[in-house]
Protein backbone atom coordinates (compact mmCIF):
# COMPACT_ATOMS: atom_id res chain seq x y z
CA UNK A 1 0.00 0.00 0.00
CA UNK A 2 1.33 3.45 -0.90
CA UNK A 3 1.40 5.76 2.12
CA UNK A 4 1.64 9.54 0.90
CA UNK A 5 3.15 12.33 3.33
CA UNK A 6 1.82 15.72 3.31
CA UNK A 7 4.70 18.16 2.25
CA UNK A 8 5.59 20.76 4.64
CA UNK A 9 3.69 24.11 4.68
CA UNK A 10 6.18 27.35 4.94
CA UNK A 11 5.26 30.39 6.84
CA UNK A 12 3.02 32.72 4.89
CA UNK A 13 4.30 36.40 4.57
CA UNK A 14 1.73 37.80 7.06
CA UNK A 15 2.92 35.28 9.08
CA UNK A 16 6.15 36.40 9.34
CA UNK A 17 5.68 40.13 8.59
CA UNK A 18 2.95 39.63 12.38
CA UNK A 19 6.62 37.85 14.16
CA UNK A 20 8.88 40.89 13.08
CA UNK A 21 6.40 43.42 14.31
CA UNK A 22 6.32 41.51 17.56
CA UNK A 23 9.92 41.12 17.67
CA UNK A 24 10.26 44.77 16.22
CA UNK A 25 8.40 46.09 19.40
CA UNK A 26 10.07 43.87 22.43
CA UNK A 27 13.37 44.82 21.05
CA UNK A 28 12.49 48.84 21.07
CA UNK A 29 11.20 48.26 24.43
CA UNK A 30 14.21 46.42 25.36
CA UNK A 31 16.74 48.74 24.07
CA UNK A 32 14.77 51.76 25.36
CA UNK A 33 14.47 50.03 29.09
CA UNK A 34 18.49 49.64 28.21
CA UNK A 35 19.05 52.97 27.26
CA UNK A 36 16.88 54.67 29.85
CA UNK A 37 18.95 52.22 33.11
CA UNK A 38 22.13 53.18 31.13
CA UNK A 39 21.18 56.89 31.57
CA UNK A 40 19.87 56.52 35.43
CA UNK A 41 22.62 54.94 36.35
CA UNK A 42 25.19 57.16 34.85
CA UNK A 43 23.22 60.39 36.10
CA UNK A 44 23.10 58.92 39.35
CA UNK A 45 26.90 57.90 39.45
CA UNK A 46 27.41 61.84 38.63
CA UNK A 47 25.39 62.96 41.07
CA UNK A 48 26.90 60.71 43.94
CA UNK A 49 30.46 62.10 42.49
CA UNK A 50 28.90 65.76 42.52
CA UNK A 51 27.53 65.14 46.36
CA UNK A 52 30.68 63.52 47.33
CA UNK A 53 33.10 66.31 46.42
CA UNK A 54 30.87 68.74 48.02
CA UNK A 55 31.28 66.34 51.11
CA UNK A 56 35.27 66.49 50.40
CA UNK A 57 34.92 69.85 50.04
CA UNK A 58 33.08 70.90 52.96
CA UNK A 59 35.61 68.79 55.12
CA UNK A 60 38.63 70.31 52.99
CA UNK A 61 37.61 74.24 53.79
CA UNK A 62 35.90 72.64 57.64
CA UNK A 63 39.18 71.81 58.60
CA UNK A 64 41.06 75.03 58.01
CA UNK A 65 38.46 76.37 59.30
CA UNK A 66 38.58 74.60 62.79
CA UNK A 67 42.46 75.20 63.06
CA UNK A 68 41.88 79.03 62.11
CA UNK A 69 44.12 81.04 64.81
CA UNK A 70 46.50 78.25 65.60
CA UNK A 71 49.24 79.59 67.17
CA UNK A 72 48.33 82.46 68.69
CA UNK A 73 46.44 84.88 66.18
CA UNK A 74 42.88 85.76 67.88
CA UNK A 75 40.04 85.38 65.35
CA UNK A 76 39.22 89.20 66.34
CA UNK A 77 40.11 91.42 68.72
CA UNK A 78 39.48 89.86 72.39
CA UNK A 79 39.00 91.25 75.46
CA UNK A 80 36.48 93.95 74.63
CA UNK A 81 38.94 96.44 73.41
CA UNK A 82 38.86 100.75 72.80
CA UNK A 83 36.48 101.81 70.33
CA UNK A 84 37.13 102.43 66.61
CA UNK A 85 39.96 104.85 65.48
CA UNK A 86 38.85 106.27 62.15
CA UNK A 87 42.33 106.97 61.30
CA UNK A 88 43.00 103.39 60.44
CA UNK A 89 41.42 100.34 59.37
CA UNK A 90 39.23 97.94 61.15
CA UNK A 91 41.22 95.09 60.45
CA UNK A 92 40.25 92.83 63.22
CA UNK A 93 36.88 93.61 63.56
CA UNK A 94 34.17 91.45 61.84
CA UNK A 95 33.98 90.68 58.88
CA UNK A 96 37.91 91.66 58.20
CA UNK A 97 39.16 89.35 61.18
CA UNK A 98 42.72 88.59 62.13
CA UNK A 99 42.41 84.52 61.71
CA UNK A 100 39.02 85.08 60.05
CA UNK A 101 38.05 87.26 57.09
CA UNK A 102 35.28 87.30 54.51
CA UNK A 103 34.48 88.80 51.25
CA UNK A 104 30.35 88.35 50.87
CA UNK A 105 29.00 88.55 46.68
CA UNK A 106 32.13 89.21 44.78
CA UNK A 107 31.81 92.07 42.43
CA UNK A 108 31.78 91.26 39.05
CA UNK A 109 35.32 91.17 37.08
CA UNK A 110 36.80 90.06 40.55
CA UNK A 111 40.31 88.52 39.89
CA UNK A 112 42.06 86.66 42.93
CA UNK A 113 45.69 88.70 42.83
CA UNK A 114 48.85 87.30 42.16
CA UNK A 115 51.29 90.32 43.96
CA UNK A 116 50.73 93.26 45.92
CA UNK A 117 50.65 95.57 42.87
CA UNK A 118 46.71 94.04 42.37
CA UNK A 119 43.58 95.24 44.06
CA UNK A 120 41.75 92.77 46.56
CA UNK A 121 41.32 93.51 49.72
CA UNK A 122 43.65 90.53 51.17
CA UNK A 123 46.18 92.66 52.22
CA UNK A 124 46.66 93.75 56.14
CA UNK A 125 43.58 91.10 56.66
CA UNK A 126 40.91 93.05 54.75
CA UNK A 127 38.54 91.33 53.39
CA UNK A 128 39.56 87.98 52.30
CA UNK A 129 40.68 89.27 48.95
CA UNK A 130 38.57 88.38 45.83
CA UNK A 131 38.63 91.72 44.72
CA UNK A 132 41.22 92.30 42.02
CA UNK A 133 40.98 94.97 39.67
CA UNK A 134 40.53 93.80 36.25
CA UNK A 135 43.53 93.92 33.52
CA UNK A 136 43.65 94.41 30.39
CA UNK A 137 46.68 92.18 29.81
CA UNK A 138 45.93 89.32 27.41
CA UNK A 139 48.58 87.42 29.32
CA UNK A 140 47.22 87.64 32.55
CA UNK A 141 46.20 84.45 34.09
CA UNK A 142 44.97 85.20 36.97
CA UNK A 143 42.01 83.26 38.24
CA UNK A 144 38.56 84.70 37.68
CA UNK A 145 36.23 84.47 40.78
CA UNK A 146 32.79 83.76 40.33
CA UNK A 147 30.70 86.65 41.00
CA UNK A 148 28.23 86.60 43.84
CA UNK A 149 30.09 83.92 45.46
CA UNK A 150 31.75 84.53 48.58
CA UNK A 151 35.52 84.12 49.12
CA UNK A 152 36.68 82.86 52.41
CA UNK A 153 40.42 83.83 54.25
CA UNK A 154 41.87 81.84 57.09
CA UNK A 155 45.32 82.21 58.81
CA UNK A 156 46.75 80.69 61.49
CA UNK A 157 49.70 77.77 61.29
CA UNK A 158 48.30 74.88 59.61
CA UNK A 159 50.86 72.77 57.81
CA UNK A 160 53.81 72.89 60.35
CA UNK A 161 53.88 72.20 63.83
CA UNK A 162 53.72 75.08 66.72
CA UNK A 163 57.61 74.82 68.34
CA UNK A 164 57.48 75.83 71.74
CA UNK A 165 61.24 76.91 73.00
CA UNK A 166 63.52 75.67 75.75
CA UNK A 167 63.25 78.69 77.53
CA UNK A 168 60.94 81.76 77.56
CA UNK A 169 63.19 84.48 75.57
CA UNK A 170 63.02 87.76 77.26
CA UNK A 171 62.17 91.08 75.41
CA UNK A 172 61.33 93.66 77.99
CA UNK A 173 64.58 94.22 78.84
CA UNK A 174 66.23 94.10 75.50
CA UNK A 175 64.10 96.51 74.03
CA UNK A 176 66.22 100.01 73.41
CA UNK A 177 64.65 102.76 72.47
CA UNK A 178 61.30 101.15 70.70
CA UNK A 179 63.73 99.05 68.50
CA UNK A 180 62.33 95.09 67.99
CA UNK A 181 65.79 93.26 67.87
CA UNK A 182 66.32 90.70 65.72
CA UNK A 183 66.46 87.51 67.12
CA UNK A 184 68.25 83.88 67.59
CA UNK A 185 65.92 81.44 68.57
CA UNK A 186 66.88 77.63 69.77
CA UNK A 187 63.84 75.43 68.35
CA UNK A 188 64.06 72.16 69.89
CA UNK A 189 63.21 68.22 68.70
CA UNK A 190 61.30 67.65 71.74
CA UNK A 191 60.17 69.62 74.92
CA UNK A 192 59.55 68.04 77.91
CA UNK A 193 59.74 64.16 77.74
CA UNK A 194 59.85 61.76 74.94
CA UNK A 195 55.99 61.43 75.08
CA UNK A 196 55.70 65.34 73.63
CA UNK A 197 57.71 65.00 70.47
CA UNK A 198 57.88 67.55 67.46
CA UNK A 199 59.76 66.52 64.61
CA UNK A 200 62.40 69.33 63.25
CA UNK A 201 61.86 67.96 59.62
CA UNK A 202 58.99 70.22 58.23
CA UNK A 203 60.44 73.14 59.78
CA UNK A 204 63.85 72.20 58.31
CA UNK A 205 61.91 71.46 55.20
CA UNK A 206 60.12 75.03 54.89
CA UNK A 207 62.86 77.36 55.65
CA UNK A 208 65.73 75.33 53.91
CA UNK A 209 63.51 75.29 50.81
CA UNK A 210 63.29 79.58 50.92
CA UNK A 211 67.22 79.76 52.27
CA UNK A 212 67.88 78.58 49.16
CA UNK A 213 66.39 80.60 46.74
CA UNK A 214 67.33 82.77 44.41
CA UNK A 215 64.83 85.11 44.92
CA UNK A 216 66.44 87.21 48.26
CA UNK A 217 63.24 88.87 48.93
CA UNK A 218 61.31 85.98 49.39
CA UNK A 219 60.98 85.26 53.28
CA UNK A 220 58.20 83.32 56.08
CA UNK A 221 56.78 85.15 58.62
CA UNK A 222 56.70 83.56 62.11
CA UNK A 223 54.38 84.58 64.68
CA UNK A 224 55.64 84.30 68.13
CA UNK A 225 53.31 84.34 71.23
CA UNK A 226 53.74 84.60 75.13
CA UNK A 227 52.55 81.58 76.35
CA UNK A 228 51.39 83.11 79.59
CA UNK A 229 49.66 85.84 77.56
CA UNK A 230 47.31 84.64 74.82
CA UNK A 231 46.45 88.15 74.00
CA UNK A 232 50.10 89.07 73.31
CA UNK A 233 51.83 87.72 69.85
CA UNK A 234 53.42 89.39 66.79
CA UNK A 235 54.56 88.87 63.85
CA UNK A 236 58.32 88.72 62.46
CA UNK A 237 60.38 87.57 59.49
CA UNK A 238 62.81 84.62 58.41
CA UNK A 239 66.47 86.12 58.68
CA UNK A 240 68.23 84.50 55.43
CA UNK A 241 71.45 84.96 56.93
CA UNK A 242 73.34 81.53 57.36
CA UNK A 243 75.29 82.93 60.16
CA UNK A 244 71.58 83.05 62.29
CA UNK A 245 69.31 80.65 60.71
CA UNK A 246 71.46 77.24 60.96
CA UNK A 247 69.22 74.09 59.82
CA UNK A 248 71.58 71.65 60.54
CA UNK A 249 70.38 69.72 64.05
CA UNK A 250 72.85 70.16 66.96
CA UNK A 251 72.74 68.84 70.33
CA UNK A 252 70.96 71.34 72.40
CA UNK A 253 73.32 71.14 75.13
CA UNK A 254 76.84 70.76 74.21
CA UNK A 255 78.75 72.93 73.80
CA UNK A 256 75.63 75.40 72.59
CA UNK A 257 74.02 76.84 76.07
CA UNK A 258 73.20 80.14 75.95
CA UNK A 259 75.18 82.57 78.49
CA UNK A 260 71.53 83.17 79.94
CA UNK A 261 71.09 79.77 81.31
CA UNK A 262 72.63 78.67 84.38
CA UNK A 263 75.90 76.40 83.40
CA UNK A 264 75.18 73.61 85.67
CA UNK A 265 71.11 73.67 85.10
CA UNK A 266 70.46 70.14 83.91
CA UNK A 267 69.06 69.75 80.27
CA UNK A 268 65.11 68.61 80.50
CA UNK A 269 64.72 65.63 80.15
CA UNK A 270 64.21 64.18 76.53
CA UNK A 271 65.52 67.22 74.95
CA UNK A 272 68.32 66.88 72.65
CA UNK A 273 68.29 68.41 69.30
CA UNK A 274 68.00 71.96 67.78
CA UNK A 275 68.35 74.46 64.48
CA UNK A 276 68.66 78.02 65.02
CA UNK A 277 66.36 80.29 63.35
CA UNK A 278 66.90 83.95 62.58
CA UNK A 279 64.01 86.33 62.81
CA UNK A 280 63.92 89.87 61.84
CA UNK A 281 61.75 93.09 62.00
CA UNK A 282 63.62 95.54 60.36
CA UNK A 283 63.93 95.27 56.46
CA UNK A 284 66.07 97.95 54.70
CA UNK A 285 67.13 100.04 57.77
CA UNK A 286 63.42 101.10 58.50
CA UNK A 287 60.33 98.85 59.43
CA UNK A 288 58.52 97.89 56.90
CA UNK A 289 55.59 95.85 58.38
CA UNK A 290 54.45 93.59 55.49
CA UNK A 291 52.15 91.59 57.96
CA UNK A 292 51.66 94.75 60.33
CA UNK A 293 47.82 95.03 59.84
CA UNK A 294 47.52 91.50 61.51
CA UNK A 295 49.62 92.12 64.27
CA UNK A 296 47.38 93.94 67.50
CA UNK A 297 48.58 97.90 67.79
CA UNK A 298 46.07 99.98 68.41
CA UNK A 299 43.58 101.17 70.65
CA UNK A 300 44.06 98.22 73.25
CA UNK A 301 43.86 98.21 76.81
CA UNK A 302 47.08 99.30 78.75
CA UNK A 303 46.60 95.67 80.87
CA UNK A 304 46.96 93.22 78.15
CA UNK A 305 50.19 92.52 79.76
CA UNK A 306 52.51 92.92 76.59
CA UNK A 307 54.73 95.86 75.70
CA UNK A 308 53.73 98.86 73.80
CA UNK A 309 56.17 100.64 71.51
CA UNK A 310 56.03 103.78 69.19
CA UNK A 311 56.27 102.69 65.50
CA UNK A 312 58.20 105.42 62.95
CA UNK A 313 56.05 107.56 60.74
CA UNK A 314 56.81 105.06 57.63
CA UNK A 315 54.95 102.09 59.40
CA UNK A 316 51.01 101.54 59.04
CA UNK A 317 50.54 101.80 62.65
CA UNK A 318 51.40 104.44 65.69
CA UNK A 319 51.90 101.42 68.02
CA UNK A 320 52.44 97.79 68.24
CA UNK A 321 51.87 95.61 70.91
CA UNK A 322 54.50 92.67 71.44
CA UNK A 323 55.07 90.60 74.23
CA UNK A 324 57.06 90.68 77.54
CA UNK A 325 58.34 87.38 75.94
CA UNK A 326 57.98 84.83 73.67
CA UNK A 327 57.55 80.56 74.64
CA UNK A 328 56.40 79.36 71.13
CA UNK A 329 56.25 80.01 67.28
CA UNK A 330 55.17 78.77 64.31
CA UNK A 331 54.77 79.34 60.35
CA UNK A 332 52.05 81.70 59.59
CA UNK A 333 50.33 80.93 56.56
CA UNK A 334 47.47 82.33 54.60
CA UNK A 335 44.90 80.10 52.21
CA UNK A 336 41.25 81.75 50.38
CA UNK A 337 38.75 79.67 49.13
CA UNK A 338 37.01 80.60 46.53
CA UNK A 339 34.92 79.73 43.32
CA UNK A 340 37.04 79.80 39.92
CA UNK A 341 35.76 80.75 36.90
CA UNK A 342 36.74 77.54 34.90
CA UNK A 343 35.27 76.16 31.42
CA UNK A 344 34.87 72.95 30.06
CA UNK A 345 37.50 74.07 27.13
CA UNK A 346 40.27 76.05 29.05
CA UNK A 347 40.78 79.10 28.14
CA UNK A 348 37.40 78.53 25.38
CA UNK A 349 35.13 81.32 27.36
CA UNK A 350 32.39 80.08 24.69
CA UNK A 351 32.17 76.61 26.20
CA UNK A 352 30.72 74.96 29.10
CA UNK A 353 31.25 77.13 32.30
CA UNK A 354 32.46 74.30 34.89
CA UNK A 355 33.50 76.77 38.24
CA UNK A 356 35.61 74.64 40.48
CA UNK A 357 36.20 75.47 44.45
CA UNK A 358 39.46 76.36 45.10
CA UNK A 359 42.47 76.60 47.28
CA UNK A 360 44.80 79.72 47.18
CA UNK A 361 48.20 80.24 49.63
CA UNK A 362 48.94 83.55 50.01
CA UNK A 363 52.26 85.84 51.80
CA UNK A 364 49.85 86.10 55.01
CA UNK A 365 48.59 89.96 55.02
CA UNK A 366 49.75 90.52 51.22
CA UNK A 367 48.30 89.63 48.04
CA UNK A 368 51.45 87.43 46.90
CA UNK A 369 50.53 84.55 45.62
CA UNK A 370 52.23 81.28 46.71
CA UNK A 371 50.15 78.28 44.69
CA UNK A 372 46.38 77.47 43.97
CA UNK A 373 45.13 73.82 44.29
CA UNK A 374 41.16 72.61 42.76
CA UNK A 375 39.19 70.98 45.59
CA UNK A 376 36.34 70.35 43.99
CA UNK A 377 34.86 70.74 40.24
CA UNK A 378 31.38 71.98 39.00
CA UNK A 379 30.69 74.16 42.39
CA UNK A 380 28.36 76.61 41.08
CA UNK A 381 28.19 79.07 44.59
CA UNK A 382 29.88 79.24 47.44
CA UNK A 383 28.51 81.37 50.43
CA UNK A 384 29.37 82.03 54.23
CA UNK A 385 26.98 83.05 56.86
CA UNK A 386 28.33 83.74 60.29
CA UNK A 387 26.07 83.27 63.36
CA UNK A 388 26.86 86.01 66.09
CA UNK A 389 25.48 86.65 69.73
CA UNK A 390 25.11 90.80 70.49
CA UNK A 391 23.72 90.54 73.72
CA UNK A 392 20.93 92.58 72.95
CA UNK A 393 17.36 91.45 72.58
CA UNK A 394 16.22 90.70 68.97
CA UNK A 395 13.07 89.23 67.43
CA UNK A 396 10.57 87.88 70.07
CA UNK A 397 13.35 84.72 71.03
CA UNK A 398 15.16 87.04 73.56
CA UNK A 399 17.94 86.95 75.34
CA UNK A 400 21.17 85.01 74.23
CA UNK A 401 20.13 83.62 71.44
CA UNK A 402 20.88 83.39 68.28
CA UNK A 403 18.13 84.80 66.12
CA UNK A 404 17.02 83.80 62.60
CA UNK A 405 14.78 85.59 61.29
CA UNK A 406 15.91 85.13 57.15
CA UNK A 407 16.24 88.87 57.18
CA UNK A 408 18.46 92.00 58.12
CA UNK A 409 17.23 92.41 61.19
CA UNK A 410 18.57 89.30 63.25
CA UNK A 411 22.14 87.49 64.51
CA UNK A 412 22.55 85.18 60.81
CA UNK A 413 25.01 88.18 58.46
CA UNK A 414 25.46 87.45 55.31
CA UNK A 415 22.12 85.47 55.07
CA UNK A 416 19.70 88.14 53.84
CA UNK A 417 19.94 90.69 51.02
CA UNK A 418 19.32 93.02 53.54
CA UNK A 419 23.00 92.29 55.40
CA UNK A 420 24.55 95.22 53.59
CA UNK A 421 28.77 96.13 54.61
CA UNK A 422 28.96 99.93 54.66
CA UNK A 423 32.78 101.12 56.04
CA UNK A 424 32.74 101.79 58.78
CA UNK A 425 35.30 105.36 57.55
CA UNK A 426 32.40 106.45 55.55
CA UNK A 427 29.90 106.36 58.26
CA UNK A 428 32.68 108.35 60.63
CA UNK A 429 32.94 110.83 58.23
CA UNK A 430 29.55 111.39 58.00
CA UNK A 431 29.11 111.62 61.90
CA UNK A 432 27.48 108.20 62.23
CA UNK A 433 28.16 105.26 64.16
CA UNK A 434 29.08 101.76 62.23
CA UNK A 435 26.97 98.88 62.13
CA UNK A 436 26.86 96.47 65.16
CA UNK A 437 28.70 93.84 63.51
CA UNK A 438 31.72 95.97 63.01
CA UNK A 439 31.79 96.03 67.03
CA UNK A 440 35.05 93.85 67.70
CA UNK A 441 33.23 92.32 71.11
CA UNK A 442 31.23 90.39 68.64
CA UNK A 443 30.93 86.33 70.07
CA UNK A 444 31.36 84.85 66.95
CA UNK A 445 29.15 81.40 67.30
CA UNK A 446 29.11 79.68 64.11
CA UNK A 447 30.22 79.39 60.72
CA UNK A 448 27.75 78.22 58.34
CA UNK A 449 29.14 77.36 54.23
CA UNK A 450 26.85 76.30 51.53
CA UNK A 451 27.88 75.19 48.42
CA UNK A 452 26.09 74.71 44.96
CA UNK A 453 27.48 71.85 42.75
CA UNK A 454 25.60 71.16 39.32
CA UNK A 455 26.35 67.86 37.20
CA UNK A 456 29.26 67.50 35.41
CA UNK A 457 26.68 67.08 32.03
CA UNK A 458 23.13 67.91 31.07
CA UNK A 459 20.37 65.21 31.41
CA UNK A 460 18.36 64.35 28.48
CA UNK A 461 14.83 64.55 29.23
CA UNK A 462 15.18 65.35 32.98
CA UNK A 463 13.39 68.66 34.14
CA UNK A 464 15.33 70.21 36.66
CA UNK A 465 13.65 73.06 39.02
CA UNK A 466 15.14 76.41 38.78
CA UNK A 467 17.58 77.88 41.39
CA UNK A 468 17.30 80.06 43.53
CA UNK A 469 18.29 82.54 47.10
CA UNK A 470 21.44 80.84 48.38
CA UNK A 471 21.87 83.02 51.43
CA UNK A 472 22.05 86.54 50.36
CA UNK A 473 23.22 85.30 46.50
CA UNK A 474 20.41 85.37 43.94
CA UNK A 475 21.27 82.72 41.67
CA UNK A 476 18.79 83.75 39.15
CA UNK A 477 20.58 86.33 37.93
CA UNK A 478 22.85 86.41 34.75
CA UNK A 479 26.07 86.96 36.08
CA UNK A 480 29.16 88.25 33.35
CA UNK A 481 32.67 86.46 33.56
CA UNK A 482 35.58 87.69 31.51
CA UNK A 483 32.76 89.45 28.54
CA UNK A 484 30.76 86.43 28.76
CA UNK A 485 27.30 86.26 29.95
CA UNK A 486 26.11 83.17 32.18
CA UNK A 487 23.20 81.74 33.87
CA UNK A 488 22.99 78.56 36.02
CA UNK A 489 19.11 78.07 35.29
CA UNK A 490 18.94 78.60 31.49
CA UNK A 491 19.97 74.82 31.28
CA UNK A 492 17.01 73.31 32.77
CA UNK A 493 18.04 69.94 32.25
CA UNK A 494 21.26 70.26 34.49
CA UNK A 495 20.41 68.82 38.00
CA UNK A 496 22.01 70.85 40.95
CA UNK A 497 22.14 69.89 44.88
CA UNK A 498 23.56 72.45 47.70
CA UNK A 499 24.87 71.20 51.33
CA UNK A 500 25.15 72.97 53.95
CA UNK A 501 27.94 72.58 57.02
CA UNK A 502 27.73 74.35 60.45
CA UNK A 503 30.61 74.81 62.11
CA UNK A 504 31.00 76.13 65.82
CA UNK A 505 33.42 78.83 66.90
CA UNK A 506 33.03 78.93 70.68
CA UNK A 507 36.55 77.14 71.52
CA UNK A 508 38.24 79.38 68.75
CA UNK A 509 39.30 83.00 70.42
Amino acid sequence: MDVKFKQPRAFSLVELLVVMAVLSVLLTGISLIFVETSRVARVQTEQATMQQNQRAAHQEVGKYLRMSGIGGLPITWTRAKAGFDPDYETVGSFPNGFAISITNNSKKDARMPDDEEDGGGGGGGGGGGGGGDDSDDENDDRDWVLPGSDVLTVRGVFTTPIYYLLKAVELENSIDTNEIPSLVLQVPSRYGGSTYEVPLDPLIDRVGEVMADDDDERTIPFILRDLANPDAYFIMALDRDDDKTKLTPYNCFEGTTPASWPADEEPPEGITWCIDIGLTFLKGGKYTQDWGNLSMGNNLEDNVGSLQLEMPTDSTKNFLEIPKEIGSIGILEEFRFYVKADWEIPGETGSRLTPTLARAEFLPGTNELLGTIDIARDVIDFQVAVGIEDDAEVGITGFNEIVDNGDGTDEILFNSVDDVLVEPQVLKTAGLDPPEYYNPDLDFHFIRLTTVAQLSSPTTGQWVPRLSLIEDHNLTESQEVDGELYNFNSDRNVPHAYLQTVIEMRNLR
